[in-house]
């Protein structure tokens, strides 16, 4: 006979299991039965791993599709397993750019959004070059130009657009060394550029 409690019994309990069982024995005086504890199935978590275009989506962001340059230059270059993405701006589906000069601090939420919508462009590049933008294993520098004044200072603040998008995408290995500087003015009038050197898989 076994002296166990229901399966809904908050604590382990000790049961009474025949000789015959080949549990160790509980030490006790009596040779009638060995002895141990209930065992309750355990709650198992399951955790998905996303992927960068996953991670992006899940922060409201997706991939627009690569487009060409605009003169006589390649979108990006690759060397063993470093990948240099060319200059990329605030590129909208119609072909038109985010364009204007950032003067006042008001104006570095406009600079973030471009500088995000310019990395997005960016990374379909990346995309379009090694095919999955889970094989980049580190973002490695960045260099963000912003269209603004003489006297605007905010340049740091809106190239975080970029980098908060990197490291939304890819975590710690969108952490990247950076250079944010102004310019007087940028092609087609565009508010931000950005570039990166990616490291990708073989």
């Amino acid at each position: 006979m076994s002296r166990e409690r229901t399966w809904w019994s908050s604590p382990p309990v000790e049961t009474l299991i025949p000789l015959s069982s080949p549990w160790r024995w509980n030490g006790a005086d009596t040779p009638c039965c060995k002895v141990r504890s209930a065992e309750y199935p355990q709650s198992r978590t399951t955790h998905t791993i996303m992927n960068p275009e996953q991670r992006l989506q899940t922060a409201g962001l997706s991939l627009p599709a690569a487009y060409s340059p605009s003169g006589n230059y390649l979108p990006f270059r690759r060397a063993g397993q470093l990948l240099f993405v060319s200059g990329h701006g605030p590129r909208l589906d119609n072909g038109t750019y985010i364009a204007g000069q950032l003067a006042t601090p008001d104006d570095v939420p406009a600079g973030y959004a471009a500088a995000q919508l310019a990395t997005l462009n960016m990374l379909a590049a990346v995309k379009l070059a090694v095919g999955d933008l889970g094989k980049v294993q580190a973002v490695l520098k960045v260099l963000g130009l912003v269209n603004s004044t003489a006297d605007f200072k905010q340049h740091p603040k809106v190239i975080d657009g970029c980098s908060d998008t990197l490291v939304a995408a890819f975590g710690d290995a969108g952490q990247h060394a950076r250079s944010a500087v102004g310019m007087a003015s940028l092609p087609h009038g565009m508010m931000v550029e950005v570039e990166a050197v990616f490291l990708v898989q073989d």
